[in-house]
């Protein structure tokens, strides 16, 4: 099954933003660089 563009940005936003949350950057800092919301980065593994 292919993805759409906006699935593989959504996806791989949501792995930039793991890596910088591993690295402690600022939730404020995270969501402003990625896009994504609070929801979201809360709910990453």
């Amino acid at each position: 099954m292919q993805m759409s563009r906006e699935e593989q940005h959504a996806k791989k936003a949501q792995e930039i933003a793991r890596k910088m949350k591993e690295q402690g950057l600022p939730e404020e800092s995270i969501i402003e660089i990625t896009g994504l919301t609070t929801e979201e980065l809360s709910n990453l593994v």
